[in-house]
């Protein structure tokens, strides 16, 4: 048994001695032979020495052979060198910058191994450790574990997790008895780590002297290089994410659709997307480090320099008049002492209208495919409107109400301008009072109940796409006056606004109304009529559009039946030939509620005439089921009274007032004619209207 009271090494001073050195020896032979023996118990070896010593033996090392030709495979080294590739050559670099190879002598090595002991890389004198079957540059790719190498320094970092150093007889292998090594872990960003530093000098044995100062030198070395690598790893981290973040940013600007501006604190622009250089009709050069007030006025500029959260609607670009902006600025640190600029939402007006447009349901779905008929009526109709749609003239819908004016303005715009909004207005239903304003808009203040902010007219929305009039012919002279500079000028100024605005739109209008008659009699400004009517379409009514009924009445039920999930019903002969005869006052429209009410009634798979309005079913019966002798007359007739316009006239209204039991409305559509033309004929006939109230 060894003496193990003289230690190899002091921890304070690091003396190594002849007699320490020969000691460790002998007791690492002796645990060698005696392998039940504890080499904690030598006094000689340190603590964690002799525990890798004891792990070594358990893992079955050689601490005699003479090589270490364990190599992985070529792919799995290339694999690992591509993963360790920032590491390898920010350690290479490090060396560099450090002059390590003018500080370490001939004898000194440095070693690079990833985190589970695979080297990397190498710097001056390798040991030889490389078998016969290997060249000298395949020492890359070996695993230097506890497992292949038994204990040596960077095996001791591992389970440490810190810096240590081993000399000569420490080590497990006799290969490496006359090495003495410092090793320190590397680590990343979240303190894991990634591999380990070496530096390994060899030490002649015996000592030429008695006694040996072992400088701390090596051990503080790599541990400062340790501390180099993991820095300009960690700046390179950064600099790699910033780099990424700044190009990120740079891809996101590039496909935001509106303008976005970066200021400093003063409103000096640091940074912009492509669609500011298109705003401001300036090159990017020109933009950068100027001040955001010589763009978009003194307003915007001091609002940023205030650090506000604000919204600017309708601001002018100086190089951009003729466009009006809305501005969002939102300030970097608001809440902070010292602001760091402000981010500025550019967005034109228009776009903004065309959004609201869209959000609003203000868009047109109808083509003229989508228009259902096959009667050569509908076809020509269909046909001019297509040519009038290339043109940029104004067009003029005149029909009957329900014959599909709104259908063929939506199918113009989407064959003219299918990306610009669609803004509908129907004269008729809007308040006289409001419909200035509506088509106009107005300034905020302009009157009482005007929103603070103003408020962008119809026309103004319609700026890019398409203006539909329904029911021209029933706006108010004084608003047909503006209308008309605004038709002529192509420019639009708001209520209680001082400057004008340029638009751009296409004026589809229109009226079941005679303008022509209207502008004769001073109803409609004449001037306006022949600006509408450049171009003019008349729309076929239903009953001239031969079996036009059949076809649409058949779309109109299964397009219902889809709706409410059920099978659509035929229609029986019978009722076809009801919907053939009748009318149709009120066309097309009349036609889609009259199969609704049918199918709803029916229950079965067939639609019957007894399924019908009563409207319809009665105006179709047959004569005898439908003339009343009209009271007073009687008796036979003359051939001079038959043939008399009044009496032919009486005897229809009084026949149609028998039928519908007095109802008026019903009356009207049989006649087809209005209920108050009704009124005014039985009046001039001297028709008494109460008389059919109470009729069988």
């Amino acid at each position: 048994m060894p003496d193990t009271k003289e230690n190899l090494h002091d921890a304070h001073n690091l003396i190594l001695t002849n007699t320490g050195w020969e000691q460790l020896l002998e007791c690492k032979k002796f645990f060698l032979k005696n392998k039940t023996l504890d080499p904690k118990e030598y006094a000689c070896i340190r603590l964690e020495v002799a525990e890798s010593w004891l792990r070594s033996h358990d893992l079955g090392v050689n601490p005699y052979k003479s090589s270490l030709a364990e190599r992985l495979n070529c792919n799995e080294i290339a694999r690992i060198l591509a993963e360790n590739k920032d590491l390898i050559e920010i350690t290479k670099a490090v060396f560099v910058d450090l002059k390590i190879k003018d500080i370490m002598t001939s004898n000194y090595a440095l070693y690079l191994f990833d985190k589970n002991g695979v080297l990397l890389s190498h710097e001056g004198e390798k040991i030889k450790l490389i078998s016969a079957d290997y060249p000298e540059s395949s020492i890359v790719g070996q695993v230097w574990s506890e497992a292949t190498v038994g204990t040596c320094a960077h095996v001791l970092s591992m389970h440490l997790k810190k810096p240590v150093y081993i000399v000569g007889p420490e080590h497990y292998c006799t290969v490496f008895q006359n090495s003495c090594t410092s090793a320190a872990p590397l680590t990343n960003e979240d303190n894991e780590i990634i591999g380990y530093l070496v530096v390994s000098y060899h030490i002649d044995f015996p000592l030429s002297h008695d006694s040996y100062y072992l400088s701390t030198y090596p051990l503080g070395l790599i541990t400062a290089m340790a501390v180099a690598v993991e820095n300009k790893l960690r700046f390179t981290k950064s600099y790699q994410l910033l780099k990424s973040a700044h190009h990120m940013q740079e891809v996101i600007l590039s496909v935001i659709e509106e303008g976005i501006i970066i200021t400093d604190n003063r409103g000096k622009i640091i940074t912009i997307n492509k669609e500011v250089v298109n705003i401001f009709n300036t090159a990017e050069e020109e933009i950068i480090g100027k001040t955001i007030d010589r763009f978009l006025g003194p307003q915007i500029g001091e609002a940023v320099r205030n650090n506000e959260t604000i919204d600017i609607e309708e601001a002018r670009c100086s190089n951009n008049q003729d466009k009006s902006y809305l501005v969002l600025i939102r300030p970097l640190d608001k809440h902070g002492n010292y602001p760091n600029g402000a981010v500025l939402r550019v967005n034109p007006m228009e776009m903004i209208n065309a959004l609201v447009t869209n959000r609003t349901g203000a868009f047109a779905t109808y083509t003229f495919a989508k228009i259902i008929g096959k009667s050569k009526a509908i076809k020509e109709t269909i046909s001019l409107g297509k040519r009038f749609s290339l043109s940029n003239e104004n067009i003029l819908l005149t029909g009957e109400s329900g014959t599909g004016k709104e259908l063929f303005a939506q199918a113009i715009h989407n064959a003219h301008r299918p990306q610009g909004p669609f803004i509908a207005v129907n004269c008729a239903a809007m308040p006289r009072e409001l419909i200035e304003s509506e088509l106009f808009g107005y300034e905020g203040g302009s009157f009482t109940g005007a929103e603070r902010r103003g408020r962008a007219g119809k026309i103004e929305l319609a700026h890019g796409g398409t203006l539909f009039l329904d029911e021209i012919g029933d706006m108010p002279l004084e608003v047909q006056a503006i209308l008309l500079r605004v038709l002529e000028d192509k420019k639009v100024m708001r209520i209680g606004g001082h400057t004008y605005k340029k638009v751009d739109f296409r004026l589809v209008a229109a009226t079941n109304k005679d303008l022509e008659r209207m502008s004769h009699e001073n109803l409609f400004r004449s001037d306006l009529f022949f600006r509408l009517s450049i171009l003019s379409i008349q729309l076929p009514p239903l009953r001239k559009r031969d079996n036009d009924v059949e076809v649409l009445a058949n779309y109109f039920i299964g397009k219902y039946c889809a709706k409410i999930k059920r099978k659509a019903p035929l229609i029986s002969e019978e009722a076809l030939e009801v919907l053939k005869s009748y009318g149709w006052p009120g066309n097309v429209r009349q036609l889609e509620n009259s199969v609704i009410y049918a199918v709803n009634l029916a229950q079965g798979d067939l639609i019957q005439c007894r399924h019908l309005p009563e409207s319809l079913y009665a105006a179709s019966s047959s004569p005898a089921e439908n003339y009343r002798d009209p009271p007073g007359m009687t008796g036979s007739y003359t051939l001079e009274n038959i043939y008399k316009i009044d009496v032919m006239e009486k005897i229809l209204i009084e026949n149609a007032l028998y039928k519908t039991r007095n109802n008026i409305t019903k009356a009207s559509e049989l006649l087809g004619m209005a209920k108050s033309t009704l009124y005014r004929k039985a009046k001039e006939l001297n028709i008494d209207m109460g008389t059919f109230k109470n009729s069988d």
